[in-house]
């Protein structure tokens, strides 16, 4: 995160190399650049209304919340289109409102068609939103199966449920 840069420069960094502009035309800022800068800020104000942020976009960045920043974290990844995106931790330091935030964002990142490898310890967003869950113990798969399979599988639940 570039704290001095606006949320939406934040979120256009993301999409950077999609540019047809090269390192000289972009320096000068000759016209292909900024064709290159008009369709990413276009598209980095799309995807901050996809994560409900696109009232920051003129905000710099360092004057934002944790959750926020979060936020915007995945706005960025978006900018690429990838078929996969990888979230480590996202609901850490979020408030109840904010985990609620996040699940129905991950499940609108799914419904456009983008899957999801979620690494989370917050056990009721994971089953809430997973199909699929895999729990680790010392670096070794413990358990996988279905959010149903896994709330009453007994290791899983002794190691980490609290039963």
């Amino acid at each position: 995160m570039i704290g001095e840069a606006s949320v939406l420069e934040n979120v256009m960094i993301g999409g950077s190399i999609e540019g047809r502009a090269n390192f000289v035309e972009a320096m000068l800022a000759l016209p292909r650049n900024g064709a290159d800068e008009r369709l990413l800020a276009a598209k980095a104000h799309a995807l901050l209304g996809v994560v409900g942020l696109e009232a920051l976009a003129d905000i710099r960045a360092d004057r934002l919340q944790h959750s926020e920043l979060r936020f915007i974290e995945i706005a960025r990844a978006l900018m690429l289109d990838p078929d996969f995106l990888l979230l480590d931790e996202p609901a850490a330091g979020l408030s109840n409102d904010e985990i609620e935030r996040l699940a129905s964002l991950i499940k609108a990142v799914c419904g456009r068609g983008t899957g999801v490898l979620l690494v989370e310890h917050h056990a009721d967003l994971i089953f809430d939103i997973c199909h699929q869950v895999t729990v680790l113990n010392l670096g070794r798969t413990l358990a996988a199966g279905t959010p149903a399979e896994i709330r009453v599988h007994k290791e899983v639940v002794s190691a980490y449920l609290g039963g």
